[in-house]
């Protein structure tokens, strides 16, 4: 069985697109990358269209001309806006929260407190909680592994606190979904896969997660999420390349 990482919203180019003040809104994305699926989903809560979805490879076949020409990172997401360039998921996601505010899901809310929180939330994910994920799921000595577990628990349960401090749920600030739920879902919804698969861990069964366990199952009842996530055997298929590395 073999999965593609294009979605079927993308299109795919032999060379970097021509981006100018006429080129209108240019998304390069990758339906395996969590962060790629941050920007995405905010897009689509928004409600936009006319995106010209272009289907960037990851691993060993993206192309040069990604880096060299459009990204300097040479991460996804990013997009150009009338040829200017915006890098980087969160910021992306904001910037479409910016750019259509009268239209679709609202991401941030209006009290500036709540804006300070929701911001908090997604820069100490970036910071603490993705590390974590991917240092269980790359180990190849299984003699750590219940190390790495206990160290991804006690980083999880400090999100779940914050979850839990902020609202009464399913969602960071409630009822609604905001950033914040955009920032952490998307790797919930890969690793309880790929980790419950690759290494016999499932944190989501976890009750001392049942926070981030309920904001991920409101987040699947949202047409918006399902049309940007994946099925699990699309994960456990392309994340094999992280769990088994020298297969």
């Amino acid at each position: 069985m073999t999965f593609e990482q294009l979605g079927n919203e993308g299109r795919t180019v032999d060379d970097a697109p021509q981006l100018d003040a006429n080129s209108g809104l240019v998304y390069f994305g990758n339906r395996l990358c969590p962060f790629a699926h941050r920007a995405w989903w905010a897009l689509l809560e928004k409600q936009v269209t006319g995106i010209d979805y272009i289907h960037i490879e990851l691993g060993p076949n993206k192309p040069a001309w990604y880096q060299e020409k459009i990204n300097p990172f040479g991460t996804v997401p990013c997009l150009y806006d009338h040829g200017r360039p915006v890098f980087e998921s969160m910021i992306l996601a904001e910037y479409f929260e910016e750019k259509f505010p009268n239209q679709g899901t609202k991401l941030l809310p209006e009290d500036p407190v709540d804006r300070a929180s929701v911001r908090l939330f997604c820069s100490q994910f970036g910071e603490k909680g993705i590390r974590p994920l991917y240092a269980l799921l790359s180990n190849q000595d299984r003699s750590k592994d219940e190390e790495l577990q206990q160290a991804l628990v006690k980083v999880l349960k400090e999100f779940n606190t914050r979850l839990e401090k902020q609202s009464s749920g399913p969602f960071f600030l409630g009822d609604q979904v905001s950033l914040a739920d955009l920032a952490l879902i998307p790797f919930v919804d890969r690793m309880s896969t790929v980790l419950k698969h690759y290494r016999g861990f499932d944190f989501l069964a976890l009750p001392e997660l049942s926070r981030i366990r309920d904001a991920y199952e409101a987040s699947k009842k949202r047409e918006a999420f399902q049309k940007t996530s994946q099925a699990p055997e699309f994960y456990i298929f392309v994340y094999n390349r992280y769990a088994n590395p020298a297969k």
